[in-house]
């Protein structure tokens, strides 16, 4: 019996050369506890992925974008199929609400090259998750950036 591929949705909010990216809990159950990531979450059973993006970042950072853009899929190594999003943000980031995880901030790709970033709430560094999947995926959403 073959092991199904959980898909999962990855939401990238963005403002001209950042991306909002979230420092995941330190629950040990979730993939890279206490790393920089990008939001989403896994597509529920009769769940379009569109329908599960907006319900992640709504649950997330409490968000309802009025249109996302589809970026394409991808395969995350030894993790998920993914289907990808983004839109542009209009808001200041002391205005989102965060309800999971223990910080937001806007990364950019340089930040992505040094492998680590500062939590301002937590004041420490903390690392990014290190899959090629995130600067790639970076790079694709702020080079569509048709919102």
């Amino acid at each position: 019996m073959t092991d199904k591929v959980p898909t999962v949705v990855v939401v990238l909010p963005f403002i001209s050369n950042k991306v909002l990216m979230q420092l995941r809990d330190f629950k040990q159950e979730i993939a890279y506890p206490g790393h920089w990531g990008f939001f989403g979450g896994t597509i529920g059973n009769n769940e379009a992925p569109l329908e599960a993006a907006l319900r992640e970042i709504e649950e997330e950072i409490n968000i309802k974008p009025l249109q996302l853009c589809f970026l394409g899929t991808d395969f995350i190594p030894s993790h998920n199929f993914s289907y990808i999003f983004s839109f542009r943000l209009t808001r200041q980031l002391s205005s989102f609400e965060l309800k999971e995880g223990l910080d937001i901030d806007f990364i950019t790709l340089n930040d992505i090259e040094k492998k680590k970033f500062y939590s301002k709430k937590l004041q420490e560094f903390f690392p990014i998750v290190p899959l090629p999947f995130i600067a790639k995926t970076i790079r694709r959403c702020l080079m569509t950036k048709q919102l």
